[in-house]
């Protein structure tokens, strides 16, 4: 159960980074005029959530292999962010740290560790704090750093849509009729790769979604998860100390990987 409790979370790793699995290619596509945005700025300071802080206990559905698992989610916006698999008691046995420099995946079921900086990752998208955190705030980013005003728009008649592309990748933010921002995706050609978050269950206090759903399709894999938050705090203090790693072997990405799919 924890070893594939461990999987869960290094999956969760390969699908923010696309940087372990090859996938067959899905159009990311939909109906309506295109157009050149012009009030993406305005729309972005309107409907953007502007949270500090999520504190919360997760209850996570897994369907590949088919599990649920508990887990909680704490992020400080612009600092840092972890994901964090408990056993009984609350004993963690495995997470994920994000900060400026990179992720930090702690297997403590094995007693291991390994270090990814974002550097590494720069071949294969451009992987950031700010991209990371922006999947699971809810919120529209610019990876590609073309400024959101030279983004296109699009409807189909009931949902809105702002995308960007290049000969490599197409990001794409779908808002619903409420101009809720209800999926994020993105397509990559070279590694290829997709990857859609749904948000669903919005609070209406704050606007914010506590079920979020994450699929990845692989032709090694399908992975489809979701998450809902059965207790969360916003804008809250956070206590979000860099996790130890004392007593564990830091070893490669492609070491963790091997040990987990054995």
């Amino acid at each position: 159960m924890w070893n594939k409790s461990v999987k869960w979370l290094l999956a969760i790793t390969l699908i923010f980074s696309l940087a372990a699995c090859k996938t067959s290619q899905r159009n990311i596509g939909h109906a309506g005029k295109t157009t050149v945005s012009k009030t993406t700025v305005e729309w972005q300071k309107k409907y953007h959530n502007n949270l500090k802080t999520i504190n919360g206990k997760l209850k996570i559905e897994m369907s590949n292999p088919s599990m649920t698992l508990k887990g909680s989610l704490r992020a400080i916006s612009d600092s840092a962010m972890q994901i964090s698999l408990q056993a009984f008691l609350g004993i963690e046995i495995a997470s994920i740290w994000c900060d400026k420099n990179g992720i930090l995946i702690i297997d403590r079921y094995h007693g291991n560790y390994c270090e990814i900086p974002y550097s590494s990752m720069q071949n294969y998208m451009p992987v950031s704090l700010n991209a990371l955190e922006s999947v699971i705030f809810n919120r529209y980013f610019d990876p590609f750093k073309q400024g959101l005003e030279s983004y296109e728009t699009g409807t189909d008649g009931t949902n809105s849509y702002l995308w960007t592309e290049n000969n490599n990748s197409r990001l794409e933010f779908t808002n619903n009729h409420s101009q809720q921002l209800v999926r994020t995706a993105l397509k990559q050609t070279t590694p290829q790769g997709y990857l859609t978050m749904d948000y669903r269950l919005f609070d209406a206090a704050q606007n914010f979604p506590q079920t979020q759903d994450l699929k990845f399709y692989s032709n090694k894999m399908l992975f489809d998860l979701s998450w809902t938050f059965e207790k969360i705090a916003y804008n809250e203090t956070v206590d979000l100390p860099y996790p130890s790693t004392k007593n564990l072997k830091k070893v490669s990405f492609e070491t963790l990987y091997k040990s987990l799919m054995k």
